[in-house]
């Protein structure tokens, strides 16, 4: 079934019952597979994505389909694409040539636009961005190689370094151990989960320092003009150096670029603000809403999903974390109270009152939570309790009330 794609042009998918179904109706299954091919370069990518605009151009809504024929026309797909004759999508194809004049005018557009189109792709949703998280959750971290083996990694520190189509891992709990990639393979990722950290070594040797909480997308390969990767949550990132191919992370909101820098990212899917804090080199930052900005050193850009803003800070306030060390400056408590959270995987819940108080000072993370909250409340009038295997910030300290209780 893959290699029929090979030499298709818009106007082949655009008549293909498989493709027309997965750009209207798409599913994990019909992502990876579409995924797989455009990696192995099985694909003309440029031609898909035209195709994919021609079909979205009609603006034909995944309604049409009554539920009871989708489930039909997905057991026709997984077993035979010969076999697929599912009525609504052939219908789809026989109005493409059907509406006058639809046809020749949608490939003028072809021929006229291919130039606009190949500048839009990097801003358009690449492959890396569509590989789906696993879906086996795990208090371990985890090295998912392409989609057929996850690797589990005990303790709460691990380094992996990609090279010369192997990966090394090294763990407190599991020493050593060797895999080999395939670099045809589609993309890996590496997963941290709360309460752990990992260093990642790129094929470039660009080094990335992985915070809790995150997930990061890699190929076994970068590609030959461009090195790409994929963030959701935080990550220091020192990019080697190399003028020919651009250094791009993609994240739910931005995509960043840069040739040789060093830069923390931060992009928690679950967190209204992300930002982006450049210690060195230059860094372009493009914005989901069509905005451009380069950093300089020492500006930390910061955004939602509609606006952004651009300031001068201290770097060592965002990037300290990676040293065990997280350093503040009249920071909200309910800020640092959710990074404590991520970084130690332990429920802290913290109350309005005591969240907009704004502290200053340094933590030391390599300190058990316990000590860490204590060395805040000696300057914070806040009281800590502990229960149900969660602490419980509560209120704000007027009296001589303990600084800390623990309930049983």
């Amino acid at each position: 079934m893959t290699d029929k794609y090979t030499t298709f042009k818009a106007e082949d998918f655009v008549q293909d019952d498989f493709f027309i179904a997965s750009t209207i109706n798409p599913t994990d299954v019909s992502n990876k597979f579409w995924t797989r091919l455009r990696y192995a370069g099985a694909i003309d990518g440029k031609e898909e994505i035209i195709a994919r605009k021609i079909i979205d151009s009609l603006q034909v809504e995944p309604e049409t389909l009554p539920n009871d024929e989708k489930t039909e026309l997905w057991i026709r797909i997984k077993q035979s694409n010969k076999t697929f004759q599912a009525q609504k999508v052939r219908r789809l194809r026989r109005f493409l040539y059907s509406v006058s004049g639809v046809a020749a005018a949608l490939f003028v557009f072809v021929a006229v636009g291919r130039n606009f189109l190949h500048r839009e792709q990097i801003a358009a949703t690449s492959a890396i961005e569509q590989t789906a998280p696993p879906t086996t959750k795990s208090t371990d971290i985890q090295l998912v190689l392409g989609d057929e083996k996850t690797l589990n990694l005990e303790g709460e520190e691990a380094s992996i370094t990609c090279r010369d189509e192997k990966v090394v891992m090294k763990s407190s709990e599991n020493g050593e151990k060797t895999e080999e990639i395939k670099t045809e393979t589609p993309f890996n990722q590496l997963i941290v989960p709360l309460g752990k950290r990992a260093t990642l070594t790129l094929p470039d040797n660009s080094l990335m320092t992985v915070n809790a909480g995150s997930r990061v997308v890699f190929p076994s390969i970068f590609d030959k003009d461009k090195r790409e990767i994929f963030i959701d949550g935080e990550a220091y990132i020192d990019v080697a150096k190399d003028a020919a191919r651009p250094f791009i992370v993609k994240t739910d909101h931005l995509t960043l670029e840069a040739l040789g820098t060093a830069f923390d990212v931060n992009t928690y899917r679950q967190d209204k603000v992300h930002y982006v804090v450049l210690v060195e080199g230059l860094v372009q930052v493009s914005h989901n809403n069509g905005s451009k900005t380069i950093l300089k050193p020492s500006e930390l850009y910061s955004c939602d999903a509609n606006d952004f803003s651009v300031k001068t800070v201290n770097t060592h306030f965002y990037t300290s974390w990676k040293n065990g060390v997280l350093q503040f400056d009249s920071e909200p408590l309910g800020n640092i109270i959710l990074r404590l959270s991520r970084y130690y995987g332990q429920t802290i819940d913290c109350s309005l009152e005591a969240a907009d108080l704004r502290c200053t000072g340094i933590l030391e993370l390599k300190d058990d939570l316990r000590k860490v909250l204590e060395g805040i409340a000696l300057t914070a009038p806040i009281k800590i309790a502990y229960n149900e295997n969660k602490y419980l910030i509560t209120n704000i300290l007027k009296d001589n009330t303990p600084m800390y209780t623990e309930e049983h």
